[in-house]
């Protein structure tokens, strides 16, 4: 006798008529409406479908947007990097060749850092992880699974002749369900628009295109994009990199952070220098 998936079984309970998915989202979202079902628990469920219809190719970042350390580095240049980055965990490149050998994690330079500890004594092959190669074919479900056997939180992403194309994280994974997570160096206040001390600003990308119009006396149009990331991305015809700058409507707006999906956060600046009141 064959056996039913947990789908068949959760449809034969709610009932007889239910056929497809969208059946089972219109029940919980009925629910949801009757006060029965948390909305934040609809959009988890809704991200839980989504979630497995995705492959890792649609969420990895892109290799020319991978911040990489490479084995010839100093110390000095890594910590360089590490610090302008934010990031915590870092592909490591062989130095001469295309070759990955592993992860650095920030915290395992620490101590490398601290007063009276002997720089002399790094050496970087000491403080490698062991590296999780995927293809990029991969389900999301089963890339989950992976990360929590063998207790990593990054993978590089290999194309069909096993050279490394992305990269991809447990928080990439975890978004497809969950939404957006945030991280500490994200702004969070409300509105998402913090005055800087040079006369520049720091937008949270996500930021209605109403506020930015409010803030800027600009006279974006609604209607064509909901958020300023929105008009940067029909702008450039694509994902904007990070550092990238563009001129908008009298703003000069630089990416600050993004990843191969979309952009993060932003600095814009009154390109003749206005102070806004």
């Amino acid at each position: 006798m064959k056996r039913r998936s947990l789908l068949d079984r959760l449809f034969n309970l709610l009932g007889g008529e239910l056929r497809t998915k969208d059946d089972l989202l219109a029940i919980i979202r009925d629910a949801s409406q009757r006060g029965l079902v948390a909305p934040v628990v609809v959009g988890m469920i809704e991200g839980v479908f989504r979630f497995s219809n995705c492959k890792v190719e649609d969420v990895m970042v892109q290799r020319s947007q991978m911040v990489v350390v490479e084995t010839g580095w100093t110390l000095e240049k890594m910590l360089e990097v590490i610090t302008e980055s934010g990031h915590s965990r870092f592909p490591v490149q062989d130095t001469g060749n295309d070759k990955f050998v592993g992860l650095l994690l920030a915290k395992d330079l620490l101590r490398y850092a601290l007063p009276g500890e002997s720089r002399s004594n790094f050496e970087i092959h000491n403080c490698l992880r062991d590296v999780v190669f995927v293809p990029e074919s991969q389900p999301l479900n089963v890339l989950l699974d992976e990360f929590k056997r063998k207790r990593t939180h990054m993978a590089l992403v290999v194309a069909e002749y096993n050279n490394v194309v992305g990269l991809v994280t447990i928080e990439d994974v975890l978004e497809q369900i969950v939404g957006e997570i945030d991280d500490e160096f994200d702004i969070n206040e409300e509105g998402g628009i913090v005055a800087d001390s040079e006369g520049g600003f720091t937008v949270r990308a996500s930021t209605p295109i109403e506020l930015v119009n409010q803030t800027f006396k600009t006279h974006f149009n609604p209607a064509e994009c909901e958020t300023l990331a929105g008009f940067l991305m029909k702008e450039a015809g694509r994902v904007p990199r990070q550092g990238e700058t563009f001129q908008l409507e009298g703003l000069d707006v630089t990416v600050l952070s993004a990843d191969a999906r979309r952009v993060k956060q932003l600095h814009v600046r009154l390109k003749d220098n206005t102070v806004l009141a």
